[in-house]
């Protein structure tokens, strides 16, 4: 028990990197503010949560059916929950680094599993109370509060994370070895990722469907949720008070849980030798390539491998790009709804401008330097120049965005009736939300590397300069779209489009600008 709770802080304090931040002056006092913007950016999302089980309450009590909020919550929490495991599961329990450390102590396997288990349990408890509790919270708003929602609404919290956690890890870690010796076995998974995420977006789009037909959109809601996760259906009978329903959810949860950690206990060391085991692939040789190749092209066929090496990297760089041509779509559907389909200037205004705003969400430079980690000595030490190095990054980024931008100039010839001037001026202005979102996040990943990194996800996902990147293209896109708005107020539709370009255009030269000064001395004084 001892070793177990050791262990289990071990995790807790690595997964927070506690002990960085006590090694430096002042670090408690980081670690003070932290904690309180992880609460406060918890809360935040769970008011979102709050507000949007709300708005289907609303509609809901109309049809007397604000319970099917229930079901909702708990279906969608442990949807995230599955999403959430699949993640990280593979990398935290059957890839970790300090796998030989551990095996080599004398500490009980099945200690070393649990603690692992628990670290990995408690961010989904924090992931699940995002979506289950507002949920709970707005049915008791609208139904009444009563003992047995707050009861057994606290062991619906505790129970539920336990059956995605016991299945999908296992599924996670079967599908890595069934792929093991696949030579293109990232891009399968990076195939069946984009086709779930799509998918995910189209069902969230159809929702709009709801305030044409609440009654109908209620008895989808509930029956889809009912379908994909029956579980959630279970949940959703013992939260209205269904007493064989309870004893069956907790049951199915934790049955599961104890038969996953008795599983994993026996086979920890197996199955962590089996994901070592990998098909070989052929190692790549700057050096022999210069000549031949060209530096850019060589730099660039070794980038873009390392992009589509890692599905986490292209699913959550990528998404902007992949959204485009569904938005598109989504977008002229809508005005077409709204009547609005007949002005076709404002019509491709709005478009041209859904399309600059989503393709700069996300960029694979926001984090392309961090990922090099303790191997950035290779390239540092490689005889190629610093401004190869960034453009074969930053090609990267656009040649991946290229194909989702031909599709969206397909739909807007076909589907929405495009000129071939409007074609030319979508192009354009999405080309340069394109460059823009390629060269900052380059520049703002040289001003807040993040080298020394344990796992892949917290580089891609949870690093500084990702979310500086995001907060930085939302502020820029929100003052182009202000000053053109403030322009097309003043004179007309084409001088605002004419300014949006002029203005997108400048912002670009001056982060090439820094790229090329700022950020190529600091990329020049990083230690390899």
């Amino acid at each position: 028990m001892r070793n177990f709770l050791i262990l289990f802080k071990v995790n807790f304090i690595n997964s927070l990197r506690i002990n960085r931040f006590l090694k430096k002056k002042q670090g408690k006092t980081k670690i003070a503010i932290i904690s309180l913007l992880f609460i406060i950016i918890l809360l935040a999302f769970m008011g979102i949560s709050f507000f949007y089980y709300m708005m289907f309450a609303d509609i809901l009590k109309v049809e007397e059916k604000v319970e099917y909020i229930l079901i909702i919550a708990s279906s969608f929490g442990a949807f995230m929950l599955v999403i959430q495991t699949i993640i990280r599961a593979d990398g935290h329990l059957f890839k970790a680094r300090d796998y030989d450390m551990l095996m080599s102590m004398p500490i009980n396997q099945r200690d070393v599993v649990f603690s692992k288990v628990l670290s990995l349990l408690f961010t989904d408890y924090l992931f699940f109370s995002i979506f289950f509790i507002p949920g709970v919270i707005v049915y008791g708003i609208y139904s009444g509060f009563t003992v047995w929602l707050v009861v057994y609404g606290l062991i619906s919290l505790i129970v539920t994370p336990l059956l995605p956690i016991s299945i999908f890890s296992f599924l996670s870690y079967f599908v890595t070895s069934f792929t093991r010796n696949w030579k293109h076995k990232n891009i399968f998974k990076i195939v069946i990722m984009l086709i779930f995420l799509v998918g995910f977006m189209m069902l969230s789009m159809s929702s709009q469907s709801m305030e044409e037909n609440p009654g109908q959109f209620a008895e989808s809601m509930f029956n889809t949720a009912k379908t994909l996760y029956y579980p959630g259906y279970v949940n959703y009978k013992a939260l209205m008070g269904d007493i064989p329903s309870t004893l069956l959810y907790i049951g199915i949860n934790g049955g599961f849980f104890l038969i996953f950690v008795f599983l994993l206990g026996i086979t920890y060391k197996k199955t962590n030798s089996r994901t070592e085991k990998s098909f070989k692939k052929e190692e790549f040789v700057l050096d022999d390539n210069l000549a031949s190749d060209g530096e850019i092209k060589t730099l660039f066929k070794k980038e873009f491998k390392r992009y589509i090496s890692s599905p986490m990297y292209v699913i959550n760089s990528g998404v902007g790009a992949v959204l485009l041509p569904i938005i598109l779509v989504f977008t002229y559907l809508q005005f077409s709804k709204a009547g609005a389909g007949t002005d076709n200037s404002l019509l491709f205004v709005m478009l041209s401008a859904m399309g600059y705003f989503i393709i700069t969400i996300t960029s694979t430079t926001s984090c392309t330097i961090s990922l090099e980690g303790k191997q950035f000595w290779i390239i540092k030490s490689a005889p190629v120049k610093t401004t190869n190095v960034f453009i074969a990054k930053s090609l990267v980024n656009i040649v991946s965005a290229l194909p989702f931008l031909f599709i969206a100039i397909i739909i807007g010839i076909f589907l929405i009736k495009f000129s071939i001037i409007e074609i030319i001026i979508f192009t354009g202005v999405v080309s340069l939300g394109l460059l823009m979102i390629t060269t900052l996040g380059l520049f703002i990943n040289l001003l807040l590397p993040k080298m020394d990194w344990d796992q892949e996800i917290k580089v891609v996902k949870q690093s500084a300069s990702v979310v500086v990147l995001m907060l930085m293209s939302f502020v820029l896109d929100i003052l182009l779209f202000g000053l053109s708005f403030l322009i097309f107020t003043l004179s007309s539709i084409s001088i605002a489009i004419l300014s949006f370009i002029v203005l997108s255009t400048i912002i670009n030269v001056v982060i090439i600008i820094l790229l090329g000064t700022v950020g190529r001395n600091k990329y020049d004084k990083m230690s390899a």
